[in-house]
């Protein structure tokens, strides 16, 4: 088993104001994932959700995401270039194709 870290940036850190209306998710998600060169990857149950108005009010834009996501039951994280909203535990990838599956076995210790 191998893992990677999340591939999170400073610029992540950066406190903004953002009024955002009459938005969908796709269109925040990817928005901010463009500001910092990432693509987006996102659940296709969330890319249609309406948001009427949301304020980013001296927040970080991965703090707003995060907010943003657990309000939607989603998570969001940076990996390997790419912004993810997504949702947790579905065995599919963002583009709603399911995972493969696999055998661990133990060969030692």
């Amino acid at each position: 088993v191998s893992a990677r870290s999340a591939d999170f940036r400073d610029e992540f850190n950066v406190k903004r104001e953002v009024s955002w209306h009459d938005v969908t998710v796709e269109r925040v998600v990817s928005a901010i994932a463009h500001r910092y060169g990432l693509k987006p990857q996102i659940s296709e149950m969330l890319m249609d959700i309406e948001i009427d108005h949301a304020d980013q009010t001296e927040e970080s834009d991965m703090s707003f995401l995060t907010r943003m996501a657990e309000m939607l039951g989603a998570i969001t994280t940076v990996k390997s270039g790419n912004l993810l909203f997504i949702m947790p535990g579905g065995g599919v990838n963002a583009q709603g194709q399911p995972l493969p599956s696999f055998a661990i076995t133990r060969s030692s210790g």
